[in-house]
C-alpha cells in the first residue's frame, strides 16, 4: 500500500536532484530573486535577413556594474542564424536599467521566413563599478523570447 508514495517520494526526490545537477553544471542558472543582471526583448523585427532588436538591460542588484558586452545567438524558427557580439559600454546604476538596439545581420538564410518567435540567448559580460568586488560577478548568461513583427 505504500507502493504509490514511495513512488510519488522518488519522484520528488529524482525531480530536485536532478534540478540541483543541472544547475551545478549549467552555472547559470539564477533564482527569481536574483540580483543578476538580466535582458528581456521588448521588440523585435526581421526584415529579410536581418534582426532588430529593442532590448532592455536591468541590474536588480544593489550594485553599480558596467556592461561590456553580450556574445549571442539568435535563434529564428527553429534554427539558430546568428552569432555575434555587442561591444560596447553601459553603466547600469544600482536598481536600474539600460535600453539597446541590437541590429543582428543574419549569418545564414532562415528555414522558416515567416516564424512568429524569435530566441536570443547568451552572456553579458560585466563589470562591477563597486570599487570593492563586492559583487564578484563578471557574466550573466540570458535567454530572451519574443514575438517578431514582420
Amino acid at each position: 500500500m505504500t507502493l504509490p508514495g514511495v513512488l510519488k517520494s522518488g519522484r520528488v526526490l529524482t525531480a530536485a536532484v536532478a534540478t540541483t545537477v543541472l544547475t551545478t553544471l549549467a552555472g547559470c542558472s539564477m533564482p527569481p530573486n536574483s540580483s543578476n543582471p538580466t535582458l528581456t526583448i521588448n521588440s523585435a523585427k526581421v526584415r529579410g535577413n536581418r534582426a532588430m532588436l529593442n532590448v532592455k538591460v536591468d541590474n536588480p542588484s544593489s550594485h553599480d556594474v558596467e556592461l561590456t558586452g553580450i556574445d549571442y545567438t539568435l535563434i529564428y524558427g527553429p534554427l539558430p542564424v546568428a552569432e555575434g557580439r555587442w561591444s560596447g559600454s553601459r553603466q547600469l546604476k544600482a536598481g536600474a536599467g539600460t535600453d539597446l538596439v541590437l541590429g543582428i545581420p543574419f549569418d545564414s538564410d532562415p528555414l522558416d521566413p515567416s516564424a512568429e518567435d524569435l530566441v536570443l540567448s547568451g552572456v553579458m559580460h560585466l563589470k562591477d563599478l563597486s570599487g570593492a568586488g563586492k559583487m564578484g560577478l563578471t557574466q550573466a548568461a540570458f535567454e530572451a523570447e519574443a514575438k517578431v513583427d514582420h
